[in-house]
């Protein structure tokens, strides 16, 4: 969601600057995606995950930005270099090693933790 909330942000400030700010349908949608649903995601994927599983994902919204940025949706379209699709590839290994060799959780705790 913080993807295309980026790229509907960068498609109003594009197509909709001539505009008042109240009128930027594309801003506050983006805006929406990126506080709204990215803030309610976050909070859930924070409470039930380690944040050294979380922080490498924190690339995947930069690969998804970049991808649809180059494909085009959005109204937005910035073709992709040697050296970012390097970039993009070097970040999805990583965040693959990270999901399969990070740690894991043992399981539900017990009641004997709580104690």
């Amino acid at each position: 969601s913080s993807s295309a909330g980026m790229l509907l942000m960068k498609r109003s400030a594009d197509t909709e600057a001539h505009l008042p700010i109240i009128k930027r349908k594309f801003l506050f949608i983006g805006i929406f995606l990126n506080v709204g649903v990215l803030g309610v995601v976050d909070s859930i994927s924070f409470s039930i995950t380690p944040l050294s599983m979380i922080a490498p994902f924190a690339g995947v919204a930069i690969v998804f930005s970049s991808v649809f940025a180059a494909s085009g949706c959005c109204g937005v379209h910035a073709p992709l270099s040697t050296m970012e699709g390097g970039s993009i590839t070097l970040v999805v290994v990583g965040v693959t090693i990270v999901s399969l060799i990070g740690p894991h959780g043992e399981g539900e705790p017990g009641l004997e933790l709580i104690e």
